[in-house]
């Protein structure tokens, strides 16, 4: 991703969701993305921990556009093979997400308190957050043997044909 980018400030949201099913953060830092001023969060001194994945993420540039954190040759490469559009998340090399499943607008002009309320009583874009993160949680359910099965049901095992595979 980039801090920048208002499309990536909305899919952290979803993604500290569903990846924090699985395992715990660090160093997660609280930001605003420059494009239309959202509140959303950092993982460029980030680390994740958890005993089922794995979370390797690269903010490509800061705030101000300016390189940050960018890939690896190989991991730029997989990016590339997608036109390089910001988010971008390859899961297990099994699926691909590229963009997000709403409008970054819906979530102008919110707080990151607002943000959070709205997922936590799943209205209006916290449901559409709250959406994506079980459609990610799906792709990773999937990707790593449906593990663990407290987090993988049924239910969520059905969501992971909404992504494109390699």
């Amino acid at each position: 991703g980039a801090e920048f980018c208002q499309f990536c400030a909305v899919e952290r949201w979803s993604i500290l969701n569903a990846l924090s099913r699985f395992g715990t953060f660090s160093g997660v830092q609280q930001i605003t993305a420059e494009e239309l001023s959202l509140p959303t969060f950092s993982f460029a001194k980030a680390s994740f921990t958890s005993p089922y994945i794995s979370f390797t993420p690269y903010e490509d540039e800061d705030e101000n556009g300016k390189t940050l954190d960018p890939p690896p040759a190989s991991d730029r490469a997989i990016w590339m093979k997608y036109k390089g559009g910001f988010p971008f998340i390859d899961i297990a090399g099994r699926y691909v997400v590229q963009g997000t499943g709403f409008s970054p607008s819906e979530a102008q002009g919110m707080s990151a308190a607002q943000i959070a309320a709205a997922i936590k009583n799943q209205t209006g874009v916290g449901r559409q957050m709250l959406g994506v993160a079980n459609e990610l949680t799906a792709a990773i359910c999937s990707a790593d043997g449906n593990q663990p099965t407290s987090v993988c049901s049924p239910q969520i095992a059905g969501l992971a044909s909404q992504f494109p595979t390699h």
